[in-house]
């Protein structure tokens, strides 16, 4: 595999050619999640039962990342969704990376709507809740995320400090940064668009859209595909970072002489290992 002309890719580029490789298995992930969230509406208080679902397609949605850039081809639909060993692994691995995070959000929605704290402005409070959970979330994925990609190629998973210390800043601020790029032009671009409308064109507009969506299943569950579609492509971007970090971490300690089995595979012991894949 040409890992140098993976460098060269920018991680927008991978992240479209990923997500158009694989869209048939990218929409199915879309519509199980869909259902998996008519499901917990319906569950209320049992609700995270469905909890294992979502994490579970998450899982398929990045392991298809990795695998795709590194072999280069896009993964078989069959394939994405078999329940391997592998993927039990990568699944328990991914939970365990997500649990305080989402620990902090859930403890911090409860704690502002229970009346613990003064809800001066809830959206305000909300925002600072989901804006800590998404730091420690990106802090845990910048130091051990490295291992999710090993899981999936099967390189050494033992190794994600040794990685998360030479990758470390290099994920962080791309983690922070790009995803948060897209999510602002998905916004701005809404914002655009109501803006032109005017206040009342846009009241107008959200009233249809709110009473299609309730008068006809189908329109709704459309456009509840469509938006986690959206949502996969910003998974993907991440999943698109920790794989680029994976290759540098492996290059470097292949540099280093003290490569993993992968980077043995990969890179053999050579010195200029990280000059030549990380220009």
């Amino acid at each position: 595999m040409d890992y140098a002309k993976i460098n060269r890719r920018s991680v927008y580029g991978l992240t479209i050619e990923v997500f158009l490789r694989n869209l048939p298995t990218f929409v199915i992930v879309a519509i199980g999640s869909a259902f998996a969230s008519f499901a917990q509406a319906m569950l209320g208080p049992f609700s995270f039962m469905v909890i294992p679902v979502s994490f579970y397609l998450s899982s398929v949605t990045m392991i298809v990342t990795h695998k795709t850039i590194v072999t280069g081809h896009a993964v078989q639909t069959d394939e994405a969704f078999e329940i391997t060993d592998m993927l039990k692994i990568y699944f328990w691995q991914y939970l365990g990376m997500n649990a305080i995070p989402v620990i902090i959000m859930f403890a911090g929605t409860i704690t502002l709507f229970s009346g613990a704290v003064p809800m001066q402005d809830a959206g305000v409070d909300l925002l600072i809740v989901f804006g800590i959970s998404m730091l420690v979330y990106n802090l845990f994925m910048a130091l051990f995320g490295t291992s999710l990609v090993a899981t999936a190629l099967g390189g050494d998973g033992m190794m994600m400090v040794t990685r998360g210390r030479i990758t470390f800043w290099y994920s962080l601020i791309r983690l922070l940064v790009l995803p948060t790029l897209v999510i602002a032009a998905i916004g701005g671009g809404f914002w655009f668009y109501f803006s032109q409308m005017g206040a009342e064109g846009s009241t107008q507009w959200l009233t249809a859209l709110i009473f299609s969506v309730i008068g006809n299943l189908w329109n709704g569950v459309m456009m509840l595909i469509g938006m986690n579609l959206m949502l996969i492509f910003i998974t993907l971007i991440s999943g698109v970072i920790l794989t680029k970090a994976f290759i540098l971490a492996e290059a470097t300690m292949a540099a280093q002489g003290e490569p993993t089995n992968w980077g043995q595979r990969a890179f053999g012991i050579d010195p200029d290992a990280r000059r030549v894949v990380f220009k």
